[in-house]
């Protein structure tokens, strides 16, 4: 930092050298050296050879090459060509590194339902809900790894194709809609999830993925889980956490799932939001707590639950 201080009022002029000279004469001075001798060895070693890397890798006319074997130390042509050649090892190792290091395998998947109005409430108008949607919807089937949230989009260039599930359209829209606008959700849980579901053939292709997706929601249906306890979608009514936790819990042999909320700050209350069910390769029952890091916005326990009803206000089916 001292030294480019020492420089930064320098005027500079490569044409003339001058640049250069005042560089070389600082770094001399630095060595407490002025015009030191070298080895005639090495300065041959850095004008023939390292000058011209520097002309690669920085893009100099043939003038300013001249001028740098002219006037430049041997030493500062051999540190900075050694800088250049070290950081193009580096880039090209970090790309091998990454390339070698991606883990695409993995070993249960989360199977994903939110609550529509919940979701409205947390993003307010970005959100419609359309007029058919009156449950509980798929936000998406995720294959994971043991505490982590990976993998993700494993396959860039297996775009999603919406003409491949268009006889599953009536359903989708449904049970799996998209209710954001400027948004595709559809597209994005094939590219992000969808994609590395595949490895597994029940799952491989859209139109696997998208249809085991609904029998899914048919078969974990959160909102007949819930109104078969008496819990129901009604304006300013609260449940007791234990309450809600235990009727879904008693249709999914009490293993352990993952409840989210939302939290509104400005009421000071809880809204339930995702429901999480983790699912082995045959799409039987696991307990979460034994797969799954920690759970992101989870609900809290000493506070009561609301499960407000669906305001509808959309015709629109955005992702169709």
């Amino acid at each position: 930092a001292r030294f480019a201080a020492r420089i930064s009022h320098l005027r500079p002029c490569w044409k003339q050298g001058s640049f250069a000279v005042t560089i070389d004469h600082m770094i001399q001075q630095q060595q407490g050296r002025k015009n030191a001798a070298l080895p005639e060895n090495l300065y041959v070693f850095t004008s023939f050879l390292l000058v011209p890397i520097l002309q690669t890798s920085l893009n100099l006319t043939q003038e300013e090459v001249t001028t740098m074997q002219k006037c430049l130390s041997p030493l500062f042509v051999l540190f900075v060509s050694l800088l250049l050649v070290c950081g193009e090892l580096k880039q090209v190792t970090n790309f091998t590194n990454s390339s070698e290091s991606r883990d695409d395998h993995w070993d249960y998947m989360v199977f994903t339902q939110s609550w529509p109005e919940t979701f409205r409430l947390s993003l307010e108008s970005e959100v419609h809900i359309p007029k058919n949607v009156t449950e509980w919807t798929i936000h998406g089937v995720w294959p994971s790894q043991i505490k982590k949230e990976e993998p993700n989009n494993c396959n860039s260039s297996w775009h999603f194709n919406d003409s491949l599930i268009r006889d599953l359209h009536p359903q989708l829209s449904v049970h799996w809609p998209n209710m954001k606008e400027h948004f595709n959700l559809l597209a994005h849980e094939w590219e992000k999830h969808g994609t590395c579901a595949a490895s597994l053939p029940a799952l491989h292709g859209e139109h696997n993925y998208f249809s085991q997706g609904l029998r899914l929601h048919a078969k974990y249906n959160i909102t007949d889980m819930l109104a078969k306890s008496h819990i129901l979608p009604v304006a300013e009514k609260a449940y007791a956490f234990k309450d809600v936790l235990e009727a879904i819990g008693r249709n999914v042999n009490n293993v352990s799932f993952m409840m989210q909320c939302y939290w509104d700050k400005k009421a000071r209350v809880q809204y339930i939001s995702q429901v999480m069910l983790c699912l082995d390769k045959q799409f039987g029952l696991l307990n979460c707590d034994k797969y799954s890091g920690p759970e992101p916005e989870p609900c809290y326990a000493n506070q009561t639950i609301q499960y407000p009803p669906i305001h509808h206000n959309s015709n629109n089916v955005f992702n169709l």
